[in-house]
């Protein structure tokens, strides 16, 4: 009784609504679902059997603005979210919707608590995001890839299929299909791991020179 539900709202056989949770108008939600407490869903349309943890923000306007003689001016976003079947959003996690366009997060994906995805993000089919992993507007996920926790994406950066982003990584340039990269700017991580040996046995070797 406690949910608030306006007009137009389609909501699919067997969807569970948990109490405090606001569905603003024109929403459709698929069947099977589980939508938990103080969820909020604007601006979008989500899929059969998806479920979505307690306290999300489901297409809020996005982080857009102009820098202006007078400061900061802020852009109305007008996109929509759109969630494919089978996804799980865990608690506390923040999905813009698109400034003109759609935040797309596909068939499969897995999102951990905490996560943000940004206006215009386009993640792919089983993709997986720990918690606190941070997207920022028009990044790409590609279908598979995993980030660890803490990971960054850069605007309009994309991340290839199967690659595997490891925590608190900033990710900054495309990442190659099927790469692991890791470190701030992220790199390839057996690249990174090498170079760090090198640098181990360099300094090994300086101090018992000096020894």
């Amino acid at each position: 009784p406690s949910a608030s539900i306006s007009r137009n709202v389609t909501i699919g056989e067997g969807t569970n609504v948990d109490p405090g949770a606001v569905i603003h108008q024109g929403v459709e939600i698929g069947r099977d679902c589980q939508i938990g407490s103080n969820v909020v869903l604007s601006h979008c349309r989500i899929g059969d059997g998806v479920s979505i943890g307690a306290n999300t923000v489901v297409g809020g306007a996005g982080f857009g603005f102009e820098i202006t003689a007078d400061g900061p001016v802020a852009l109305p976003h007008v996109g929509s979210v759109e969630i494919g079947a089978q996804t799980q959003i865990a608690a506390g996690c923040t999905i813009d919707r698109g400034t003109l366009g759609m935040t797309r997060i596909g068939q499969q994906v897995m999102i951990d608590n905490l996560v943000h995805v940004a206006h215009n993000c386009v993640i792919e089919d089983r993709a997986v995001l720990a918690a606190q992993v941070g997207l920022a507007g028009g990044a790409q996920i590609g279908a598979g890839a995993m980030l660890a926790g803490q990971a960054g994406v850069s605007s309009q950066i994309r991340v290839g299929k199967g690659a595997v982003v490891m925590g608190q990584s900033g990710v900054t340039k495309d990442v190659p299909d099927g790469a692991t990269v890791v470190g701030f700017p992220a790199e390839d991580a057996r690249e990174v791991w090498r170079e760090r040996a090198a640098l181990r046995r360099l300094l090994r070797s300086s101090g018992q020179k000096k020894g």
